[in-house]
């Protein structure tokens, strides 16, 4: 029975390892600008480059760009609403994907010399076009759950900031993932199960 858990847990474990993710920071003249209105608005620049799709360079998205909402934070600060859609567009500003993101908070995660702060959320896509041929939007449609995760670093814990007018350009990146559904994980770990049952009566 210990083998069973095992190999489930492995192959649980290699289905998240090979997940399709987008990796995104920005570019143009201001990379990484972020501003807070010193009120309840946080805005990020729009030129948001996408790095990397799976980890490599070849997928077609390369190089489109991620438009990430303004996030309203709640008049006690707890909770942040985004006031749009997250969006991907390629340079001639055609919408590619369509997402929205419900209202979550930010999380201190760890402090090296900066401050990092993280916003983890899911995307419902409500619109593809896949007219570049990108494989990654291949296996997306209408209904698929992403992982949204945003990292943003300052100077000082974020949390300090709330109620002041700032304005900083240390950075900020983030990242999408495909998250796997409950059943197609189940029936991997129920075939894993089979699979060693078979090997034990061979």
């Amino acid at each position: 029975m210990k083998s069973v858990a095992l190999m489930v847990l492995c192959l649980s474990a290699c289905v998240f390892a090979d997940v399709a993710d987008i990796q995104f920071s920005p570019g143009g003249a201001t990379p990484g600008n972020w501003v807070y209105d010193g009120d309840v608005t946080l805005s990020f620049t729009q030129i948001v480059d996408i790095d990397a799709v799976e980890g490599a360079v070849t997928d077609a998205l390369f190089d489109k760009w991620v438009y990430i909402p303004d996030l309203i934070f709640s008049s006690s600060y707890d909770t942040v609403m985004p006031a749009g859609p997250i969006e991907i567009k390629d340079s001639g500003g055609n919408v590619l994907l369509t997402g929205t993101l419900a209202p979550a908070d930010f999380i201190s995660v760890f402090t090296v010399a900066a401050t990092h702060t993280q916003y983890t959320n899911d995307i419902d896509v409500t619109f593809v076009d896949n007219s570049i041929g990108s494989d990654f939007l291949e296996g997306i449609s209408v209904g698929t759950k992403l992982d949204f995760n945003l990292t943003i670093q300052s100077n000082e814990n974020f949390d300090d900031i709330l109620g002041d007018g700032y304005e900083h350009s240390n950075g900020f990146s983030g990242s999408m993932d495909v998250i796997p559904e409950p059943a197609s994980l189940s029936l991997l770990a129920f075939g894993a199960v089979a699979l060693l049952r078979k090997r034990r009566t061979a």
